[in-house]
């Protein structure tokens, strides 16, 4: 139900401040008639001695991308733990965040929006941070 303005490439990292920050950007397609949405969000990422993977990702505001009456800017918050098993053939992954859509949204509509893409997180962080390990 959300479509994103470039399918190819939804989200645009618009600052890489060093090796575990960085800054994107991202717009939905509501469909009529629902406000279109955007965010900015700065994500940290730190890796440990023991292999455990720490990343917190949350909305913020952004010199370059100022706040426009076009979209309704989204409040989004998420914290993962990412830890290895001994064997190394399993990753649990640690979930806790908060999306809000704002504008005239209710609740119930939200988490359709919100639930799943968080959901998500986990397979596409396990990816990421498969990279880097």
């Amino acid at each position: 139900i959300l479509d994103v303005e470039d399918p190819a490439n939804p989200t645009l990292v618009i600052e890489r401040r060093n090796a575990h920050s960085l800054h994107s950007f991202t717009r939905s397609r509501l469909p009529p008639p629902l406000t279109d949405r955007e965010v900015v969000t700065a994500s940290i990422w730190q890796k440990e001695s023991d292999g455990t993977f720490f990343a917190v990702i949350t909305a913020c505001q952004h010199d370059d991308y100022p706040i426009t009456s076009k979209y309704v800017r989204i409040d989004f918050i998420r914290a993962l733990k990412l830890t290895q098993s001994g064997d190394g053939k399993t990753t649990n992954v640690e979930i806790v965040g908060s999306v809000n859509l704002n504008g005239v949204f209710p609740a119930w509509l939200n988490d359709i929006f919100t639930v799943p893409q968080l959901s998500n997180t986990a397979i596409n962080m396990v990816n990421f941070f498969a990279g880097v390990r």
